[in-house]
């Protein structure tokens, strides 16, 4: 059965996540139950300047990030690259990857992680 819902006003705060430097505020859209545990993450995440996702390899899991808003930077296959609102990024399993805000405004995207196995 479908659902409308808003997306929660308190988000989760993470101190230094995956390592990186400053907060990220995460907001869940979807629980794993909700993904019929398929997947672990379905959230929008919001990383004010200056803060990342720490560099972090996924194992048993890939990773997709739409951003949003606000400008960053993502380590894609070892390069750092822009990353802008309306691009998609893909962490493969046993790929590694990070996202930093290095611009004047937050960063928010959509975050979900699906099991590869």
């Amino acid at each position: 059965m479908g659902f409308k819902r808003k997306l929660p006003t308190e988000p989760v705060m993470l101190e230094n996540f995956k390592g990186g430097a400053g907060a990220v505020q995460k907001f869940d859209v979807l629980t794993p139950e909700e993904m019929y545990n398929k997947g672990r993450v379905c959230s929008v995440m919001m990383l004010e300047p200056g803060s990342e996702v720490g560099r972090h390899r996924h194992e048993g899991d890939c990773e997709v990030y739409l951003i949003l808003s606000g400008t960053g930077k993502y380590l894609l296959d070892g390069e750092l690259v822009d990353a802008e609102p309306g691009d998609i990024f893909y962490a493969d399993d046993g790929d590694e990857h990070y996202v930093l805000n290095d611009g004047g405004m937050p960063l928010m995207m959509m975050a979900i992680v699906l099991y590869s196995k």
